[in-house]
C-alpha cells in the first residue's frame, strides 16, 4: 500500500510542478520540512525524478531524492506547491 501512495504522492507533485513551471521543470520556492528548508525542486523528465535542493551557501547545494523523503514531507511539499 506504501508504494502505492508513494506514487501517488510523486504524480501528484509533478503535476504541481508543471503547473507552476508552465513549461520549466524547476522551481524556486522555500518549504520547510522535518530536516530542513528546501530552496528548489525539480522534475528530470528524462529520469523522472523529483529532486530538492538544499543551498548551504557559498558553496553547497545539497539534493534529495523526493522517493526518499518521509511521508510528511512528500504531503508538506505538495500542500505548499498547491496553495500558490
Amino acid at each position: 500500500m506504501n508504494k502505492l501512495y508513494d506514487s501517488f504522492l510523486k504524480k501528484r507533485a509533478i503535476l504541481e510542478i508543471k503547473r507552476l513551471g508552465n513549461g520549466i521543470c524547476e522551481i524556486i520556492i522555500d518549504i520547510d520540512l522535518s530536516f530542513s528548508t528546501i530552496d528548489t525542486i525539480e522534475f528530470d523528465e528524462i529520469d523522472n525524478i523529483i529532486i530538492v535542493h538544499v543551498f548551504e551557501f557559498p558553496e553547497y547545494d545539497i539534493s534529495y531524492d523526493f522517493d526518499d523523503l518521509e511521508i510528511e514531507d512528500k504531503i508538506q511539499i505538495i500542500k505548499s506547491l498547491n496553495a500558490i
